[in-house]
């Protein structure tokens, strides 16, 4: 897969498709998270990196690769708690390539002001990259972001 700035959590696009195509189309977040992770044998060592928050580095680049996956409308992001197939993605079958275009047209096309989602990195909080202060498009894009947080996302949230 081509290198781009801040695309480590690419990696985790096509497992987390094809974990929630044999989950049945849908799963709990940390049930689909820990079956992504066992799926690609990411190591203790690995899961073991944490964030300046306290966060898991790891488990936040999954959450970058859901959001993505969800902007490309192949997850639906409007039920908390729950990750699910949109119909298109039922019959998506990503390949490397395809993965790349995706978060390239996922990040000319997100809605907001915020220059900083352009160059997201390993580092990058999925819930602090985002400028909620201000007008970053329409409340439903706020919605849709809040919506696709995990609990412990949300009560940091600030």
């Amino acid at each position: 897969m081509e290198k781009t700035k801040g695309s480590n959590f690419l990696r985790f696009c096509i497992p987390i498709l094809e974990t929630l195509q044999e989950l049945g189309g849908s799963g709990q977040p940390k049930e689909v998270t820990d079956a992504v992770l066992e799926r690609l044998q990411i190591s203790e060592q690995e899961q073991a990196q944490m964030l300046k928050s306290g966060g898991s580095r790891v488990r936040n680049q999954v959450a970058w690769a859901r959001l993505y996956l969800a902007k490309a409308d192949l997850l639906d992001a409007s039920r908390r708690g729950v990750w699910a197939l949109t119909e298109k993605g039922r019959t998506t079958r990503l390949s490397s390539n395809a993965v790349t275009q995706l978060f390239k047209e996922v990040r000319a096309n997100f809605p907001t002001n915020d220059a900083q989602i352009n160059s997201v990195d390993d580092s990058t909080e999925i819930t602090q990259s985002m400028d909620l202060s201000g007008e970053t498009g329409s409340k439903r894009t706020l919605l849709d972001v809040l919506k696709s947080l995990s609990p412990g996302g949300f009560e940091r949230v600030s």
